[in-house]
């Protein structure tokens, strides 16, 4: 941008000196007057362009280091993803060995029980037998 503003100022000068060698005539001076005028508004063009150029920087600036800590966000959320899948495939192996170790569980307390079942059915005979040969020793009491 500043080369052009230089090479508009020559242009500028030059043809302020072919005008200033040519006769004053009032077509001259208004001609002058309007390459002034003109000069100065492609100054001020150039000055706006080149300030609007620094804020359209700056906001590239702004939006590359937003894209960067969304990129730097995304990389941590992935991160917590794969260890959150490590953490319910291992929950899912633990529920299945509970799992496991409750119907080994249900099954002994089934294999307890009927034990237990024969061992008062056999507790039962034995006072039953018992009662027999108290009778039988000592008689039958009414």
């Amino acid at each position: 941008m500043f080369q052009e503003k230089k090479h508009v100022d020559e242009i500028v000068d030059r043809v302020l000196s072919i005008i200033e060698s040519k006769n004053d005539n009032e077509q001259t001076v208004q001609n002058l007057t309007r390459l002034e005028e003109a000069h100065f508004a492609t100054s001020q063009l150039i000055s706006s362009l080149q300030a609007e150029h620094l804020a359209a920087s700056q906001r590239m600036t702004r939006i590359e280091q937003v894209h960067i800590a969304a990129s730097q966000r995304m990389d941590k959320i992935e991160t917590a993803i794969e260890a959150n899948a490590a953490s319910i495939k291992e929950l899912n192996i633990a529920v299945a060995n509970i799992f496991n170790i409750v119907s080994i569980s249900q099954q002994n307390f089934e294999v307890i029980q009927k034990n237990f079942e024969v061992v008062v059915s056999q507790i039962k005979g034995l006072q039953s037998e018992n009662r027999n040969i108290l009778d039988h020793m000592f008689g039958i009491q009414e």
